[in-house]
């Protein structure tokens, strides 16, 4: 479960390792983050459907790799759900 106060974290996998260190300085100011280290294998869509309906803000992590011709499209779909109204503030 998703918590209410959760900022979701939009992000290209490859850069996990940045986004966990952004995750743990940003834990200092006691908000909850949630990003794809918590799913499953199988429940993708699900949980992250789940995630963005249930924070209360966004951040997207825009590389030249994440968005375009050659990216999955995920972080599009992502921002795409945020801005119809399933997230309260993007960042």
């Amino acid at each position: 479960m998703v918590s209410v106060d959760s900022v979701f974290i939009s992000y290209l996998r490859a850069h996990k390792d940045e986004v966990e260190g952004l995750v743990r300085s940003l834990e200092a100011y006691y908000l909850d983050f949630w990003y794809d280290a918590y799913i499953r294998v199988g429940d993708f869509r699900d949980w992250t459907a789940e995630a963005i309906d249930n924070s209360r803000a966004m951040i997207v992590i825009l590389t030249k790799d994440s968005v375009g011709n050659n990216s999955s499209g995920w972080i599009e779909r992502e921002i795409d759900m945020a801005r119809d109204g399933r997230i309260g503030n993007l960042i």
